[in-house]
């Protein structure tokens, strides 16, 4: 969650790519598989996650979005 390209989460989403990478390249999927399957699972959940807190509060921005998929790819 942040404002800006990189937030305080961005090392958790990197960490999250390495680690689903692992998980299905142990399970024997093939590379260009575990990417699309990773990587679209990942991006799905980051455009259904809610921006806006209850009270107008911007918690997200499409900006922070962006760089945690960039981050999550790497």
């Amino acid at each position: 969650m942040g404002i800006k390209y990189v937030g305080k989460d961005t090392i958790g989403h990197f960490c999250g790519g390495v680690l689903s990478y692992i998980l299905l390249q142990y399970s024997n999927v093939p590379v260009r598989f575990n990417f699309v399957i990773a990587n679209g699972i990942h991006y799905i959940i980051e455009r259904t996650e809610k921006s806006v807190a209850p009270n107008g509060r911007v918690l997200e921005t499409m900006e922070n979005h962006f760089g945690n998929i960039i981050a999550f790819l790497l």
